[in-house]
């Protein structure tokens, strides 16, 4: 066993003990010193010893010193040569006790001899140095005190020793003990053992006779026993093996006069050499009945031992391993590997890491294993082989090779949804990221794992406490409409979060959706219903507004032929009246009753054209391309602008200059009259919202609209003097859904609507230029003959 190159020997520490007391008995210091370097050369670990007068001479690392002194008196050190260290380590401590010891009868034998001399001298002069006698008194009382000291000392450091040690006289009456053996006695301190004998403590009566006939042995014989096993009841009632020695207590006229005894409870270790006695029978039945392998080898690797279970797979039997290596049956790759793990861990430490690597079967074939070798060691502790338990993990690896198949696999479906999808475990870490996840968040694989699902993936914070309810499998939880920004634009998110099914821990799969072009399909479709339902109601509006201005109208020139003079029934009816026709016609001129006639007729005229524009933008468009005045067009535009309500709720269109530049050269283009109706009111609308509320001092606002011929095409511009727009605006203008006016005022549809008309059904090109400060201007290119027939696209392409 390992730990028993560490434990202290009883025969060892009783010689230590024996050289105590023989030191007491021999003449001088230099037979003292001889007797003591001869006994401390025979220490484990230790291979010589020497005195030096010097304590703080320089030595060499292998050598250590144990100074000699006691309280401001040093002797000089004993020197030991420690060749090996870890064999003296337990016993360095009693050294270092025994050296304070022999410090304390050195300087006691010193202070006897000058007692003795001052004695003499005293007895050589009594008569004349009288006065000197109270001083070598009161020099004998310190002696005295010293040495109850050191006797306290002594006491101390017994106390301190883990063995059990008592002395008793030579009639086995006990003169004291340590506190070790005070305990094992069963009395509260070592005073209490002074004059009992083994019959009075809680041994049985047969192991106390035992005791009493080692004791007379002992002395008997003048030599030390022991070590030796002997049983002991204890003072708690258990039964302890012990390892003792005793040796004899010589005075100095050599007479005995007691008995010395060290043990040390072994009950543990005798306990644990029975259990492995037990074990090792076990062991050989489950060696061969181990399903994983076992092999021992030397330490140059020769198989020495294995079970059948590594014989079956290696292929190989008993006769076949004995004549091969490990490094014979590994493959070059892993003889390497396998050596730094011996060299590094095994040595270091005594066994090795759990490993993987393959052997090379007797047919060839490899086989994957994985194993932990532990170190041999012989009876003085040094290495002397190994062994190790040996796993065949061909179906694991298999196994593991199809799940990391199937994790690819799920991994590249993963990455192949447009949904960010992430894995959160409990504690809300992250466990799966897919590439649309690494897209959005711009965070790696690598950069999200095992992080927290809140820091990776902020959008979780729409989630709120759902998250946690989720995540304890209490159902899933949605967030629609989530605004996260990227870049200079609001993206839309639906966040989505659904708790793991049938997982053996709770957790959440996290769904992040980019709803921006759906969701904006969505309000445009609302707001097609709503224009849908607008253009109803105005149309149905234009109807009823028909009838009593054709009322009107009809009364009026009614009235224009009431009053013309020329009429005979006119003439008739006023002579009929007693009135003359002439008179009354004076009267109506002279009143301005004609003039108002005229302007209701005019006013009756002007609601009908409106209303009639009305009619037409909205009935639903069948696309219809029929050649167009584009001049004719843009008058009805303005004449709309003019008098819509939404526009007048915020400017008065009619204070805006409209200059008009159409070429008499242009010839009519086929195109669909409504739709670019539609786009000019557009453009004219947001620039008409664009100049209002201008401040003083700014020029008056301008429209100035624009149509020429260029080449097969017809260029319309709409141009402003308004604010102008920033580079990052008009990049995004034509975008749909975004606008740059307060909420409520603008749903960010109409130029995304005219770009659609322009560009897909009539195949031309719309674009803006804008210069901040001074104004903007849109150009609308149409072909001359209209679009020739093609799919059109869903969505117009980002500007």
């Amino acid at each position: 066993m390992e730990g028993a190159a560490f434990s202290l020997d009883a025969r060892v520490l009783g010689q230590l003990l024996l050289m105590q007391s023989v030191v007491n008995n021999l003449p001088d210091e230099q037979s003292i010193f001889s007797f003591v370097l001869k006994g401390l050369g025979e220490i484990p670990g230790v291979s010589g010893a020497r005195r030096t007068s010097d304590i703080e001479d320089a030595r060499p690392p292998r050598e250590q010193g144990f100074a000699l002194s006691v309280g401001a008196v040093a002797r000089g050190a004993l020197v030991l040569s420690i060749p090996d260290r870890e064999a003296f380590a337990p016993y360095e401590q009693y050294v270092r006790n025994f050296c304070f010891m022999l410090a304390v009868i050195l300087q006691e034998r010193a202070n006897r001899r000058v007692v003795e001399d001052h004695q003499r001298r005293l007895e050589e002069a009594v008569r004349v140095r009288t006065a000197q006698l109270d001083s070598q008194v009161a020099e004998r009382m310190a002696a005295e005190q010293d040495l109850r000291r050191t006797k306290a000392m002594l006491e101390r450091i017994i106390d301190t020793v883990p063995h059990s040690i008592f002395w008793k006289d030579a009639q086995s009456v006990y003169l004291g003990c340590n506190r070790a053996f005070a305990r094992d006695a069963g009395v509260a301190s070592p005073e209490e053992i002074v004059g009992r004998t083994d019959y009075e403590l809680p041994w049985l009566p047969e192991e106390a006779g035992a005791y009493r006939a080692d004791d007379r042995h002992v002395m008997e014989t003048r030599r030390i026993k022991g070590p030796f096993l002997e049983r002991q009841l204890a003072a708690d009632g258990s039964h302890r093996w012990l390892e003792t020695a005793k040796m004899p207590l010589i005075d100095e006229d050599g007479e005995v006069h007691g008995v010395l005894g060290v043990y040390a409870d072994i009950t543990r270790r005798r306990l644990d050499e029975e259990s492995l006695r037990a074990s090792e029978a076990k062991y050989r039945k489950l060696h061969e009945s181990l399903m994983d392998g076992y092999v021992r080898m030397d330490l140059e690797g020769r198989i020495l031992e294995s079970n059948a279970s590594f014989k079956a797979l290696t292929g190989y039997d008993d006769a076949e391993l004995a004549l091969l290596t490990n490094e014979e049956i590994t493959p070059s790759p892993w003889c390497e590997l396998e050596a730094g793990i011996v060299r590094e861990q095994v040595h270091n430490r005594g066994y090795s890491d759990v490993f993987e690597k393959q052997y090379r079967r007797k047919d060839g074939l490899l086989v994957p294993v994985e194993l932990r070798a532990y170190l041999l060691r012989n009876g003085q502790g040094k290495p002397s082989g190994m062994w190790a338990i040996v796993r065949d993990v061909s179906e694991r690896k298999r196994a593991e090779e199809a799940l990391r198949d199937s994790r690819e696999l799920l991994n590249d479906i993963l990455d192949s949804l447009p949904t960010a999808v992430a894995g959160l475990d409990a504690q809300g870490q992250v466990t799966h990221w897919n590439e649309a996840a690494r897209i959005f968040t711009g965070r790696s694989r690598d950069e999200a794992l095992g992080h927290a699902g809140t820091e990776t993936l902020p959008v979780l914070a729409a989630l709120g406490e759902g998250l946690v309810r989720v995540m304890a499998g209490l159902g899933s939880v949605q967030a629609e409409r989530v605004p996260v920004e990227k870049g200079n634009t609001t993206r839309l998110l639906m966040v989505r979060a659904n708790p793991l099914r049938g997982a053996s821990q709770h957790g959440a799969v996290v769904l992040v959706d980019d709803v921006t072009e759906r969701e904006r399909l969505r309000d445009m479709m609302v707001q097609t219903e709503k224009m849908m339902s607008v253009g109803g109601l105005a149309a149905g509006m234009a109807h009823e507004i028909n009838n009593p201005l054709g009322g009107i109208l009809q009364g009026v020139q009614v009235l224009d032929k009431r009053f013309q003079t020329t009429l005979p029934a006119n003439q008739e009816a006023a002579r009929a009246a007693g009135c003359d026709m002439a008179a009354i016609h004076e009267y109506m001129e002279r009143r301005g009753l004609f003039a108002m006639l005229s302007a209701i007729q005019d006013a009756a005229l002007r609601a009908t054209r409106i209303v009639a524009d009305m009619l037409e933008f909205s009935r639903k468009s069948e696309r219809t391309f029929v050649p167009t005045n584009i001049g004719e067009l843009m008058d009805r535009a303005v004449a709309l602008c003019s008098t819509d309500y939404s526009l007048k709720k915020q400017y008065d269109f009619k204070n805006i200059r409209i200059d008009r530049n159409v070429s008499p050269e242009l010839p009519p283009v086929r195109c669909s009259a409504t739709q670019i109706q539609q786009v000019l009111m557009n453009l004219l609308g947001n620039a008409a919202q664009a100049m209002g509320g201008r401040g003083p001092g700014r020029e008056p606002p301008r429209i100035a609209l624009t149509a020429v011929r260029e080449g097969e095409m017809v260029r319309i511009e709409v141009e402003d003097n308004g604010p102008g727009m920033e580079e990052s605006i008009r990049r995004k203008i034509f975008e749909p859904f975004f606008t740059t006016k307060p909420v409520g005022e603008g749903t960010g549809l109409g130029l995304s609507v005219s770009y659609f008309i322009v560009t897909e059904n009539h195949q031309g090109s719309i674009e803006a230029e804008s210069w901040p400060g001074k104004g903007t201007r849109f150009i609308i290119r149409l072909p001359l003959d209209g679009p020739a027939i093609r799919e059109p696209a869903l969505f117009p392409p980002a500007s």
